[in-house]
């Protein structure tokens, strides 16, 4: 594989998102929902050089989500995830077979529902991983490292939402 599949410095990417069986806990409620959206990436460190890897600074990412309704004051409405630091990035790194790609940011959501919304924050970055055969990605899977809480910012000690599983398959807007 040639050097030319990894972008050149400042280059712009919009990355469609979705991941149709996304697995969290609202609560402590399981369920399974289908997130959609997009991510938007500039090419920036080690981009179109000598180098075999590419960073790329996230400037968006926002996820949406139908939640199933049962009828009750905390079922039905919506998940709106959004980035949430100036730290997120895609670290893109090349080998002789393809390329690894490195998905990490922190998360805000806003949780809507009949009994209310409620803004939340991630304990930790969420980290997403993947190997490529090129760049953009067309149709390409990511796999969640670790399961990622969000809590309420002023009670950080109770985790609202969990995202277990978020099979993020990403491709060219």
């Amino acid at each position: 594989m040639s050097r030319t599949t990894l972008p050149s410095h400042g280059d712009e990417f919009e990355i469609s998102c979705a991941a149709p069986d996304a697995e969290i806990d609202l609560r402590a409620k399981p369920l399974k929902v289908t997130f959609t959206g997009s991510c938007t990436a500039r090419a920036e460190a080690g981009s179109g050089d000598t180098t075999a890897s590419a960073t790329l600074k996230l400037l968006s990412v926002t996820l949406t989500a139908e939640l199933p309704d049962a009828g009750g004051a905390e079922d039905g409405g919506a998940i709106d995830m959004r980035l949430d630091d100036a730290e997120g990035h895609i670290l893109l790194t090349e080998d002789s077979s393809g390329l690894d790609l490195s998905l990490t940011f922190r998360l805000a959501a806003v949780v809507r529902q009949p009994g209310g919304t409620m803004e939340l924050r991630a304990d930790k970055p969420m980290e997403l991983r993947t190997r490529l055969r090129r760049f953009p990605p067309r149709g390409d899977q990511c796999q969640l490292r670790a399961p990622v809480s969000l809590v309420v910012p002023d009670a950080p000690d109770v985790t609202v939402l969990q995202v277990r599983n978020l099979p993020l398959v990403l491709g060219t807007a």
